[in-house]
């Protein structure tokens, strides 16, 4: 799909979720939600966690028990923190992760990696960084559990951030759905202040034009940068992990 039209079709896709009612969760059951939160079925004939983590993982195991939400849980859709409590294994297997970090999130969709990492690990700040249709679920999912301290910052008001330390620069299946202009600029004035990324996207979820694009600007703000293949049903996407100097 070009991007010229997968800008319309996001566009599209945002009216529809500004349509959903916030007076509770049934936007959960909703099928545009679904779709833009990768809560969509599968390829046929799939089953099981959507990401074989455990495979690429450098020693550790999926960390503990994360109390599953019962909001989640109502819904079917459990499998959504299995994958994050993975993925944060998988962080901090590779980075050796601390309690007290300020941690930024770009496209953090309704909030439950978000939720998995704060039981986890305690950071000192939490910054969820997405559109306001998807922010309002986000703030009505995070009150519910306790993690109303939590900023959310409008895509639009993402000037804000420029300059500001970060720990990490957390982001997963985001920036290639991210119009190109906005991308950079979050690159150029973002990127500057965060220590360390961990970014999920790019090979099969990217495309060429991103996925060139990617692996241009990353190392100009992350010397020590990793990039590994995760296999999952849909084909192999990358893992960009990087640190300054």
């Amino acid at each position: 799909m070009a991007r010229d039209e997968e800008s319309m079709l996001w566009a599209e896709q945002n009216e529809r979720l500004n349509a959903l009612s916030v007076d509770d969760f049934e936007w959960l059951n909703s099928d545009v939600f679904r779709y833009v939160i990768h809560l969509r079925s599968r390829p046929d004939g799939m089953s099981g966690p959507q990401y074989d983590w455990r495979s690429h993982m450098r020693g550790g195991d999926v960390m503990g028990e994360v109390p599953e939400s019962p909001v989640l849980a109502k819904y079917g859709c459990q499998e959504n923190t299995f994958m994050y409590v993975t993925e944060l294994s998988y962080l901090v297997s590779l980075f050796g992760i601390s309690e007290g970090w300020k941690v930024l999130e770009v496209g953090g969709g309704f909030g439950n990696f978000c939720r998995v990492f704060n039981h986890v690990m305690s950071p000192v700040s939490y910054t969820m960084l997405d559109n306001p249709p998807m922010l309002r679920f986000a703030k009505q999912f995070l009150n519910e559990h306790e993690l109303g301290d939590v900023e959310l910052v409008e895509s639009d008001d993402m000037r804000h951030l420029a300059g500001r330390p970060f720990d990490l620069f957390v982001s997963n299946i985001c920036l290639n759905e991210t119009e190109s202009t906005y991308r950079q600029r979050l690159f150029d004035q973002v990127l500057p202040g965060c220590f360390r990324c961990f970014i999920i996207d790019g090979g099969v979820s990217g495309g060429p034009e991103f996925n060139a694009w990617i692996s241009e600007e990353l190392p100009r703000h992350f010397p020590k940068l990793e990039v590994l293949e995760l296999t999952t049903p849909w084909g192999v996407t990358n893992v960009y992990m990087g640190e300054k100097e």
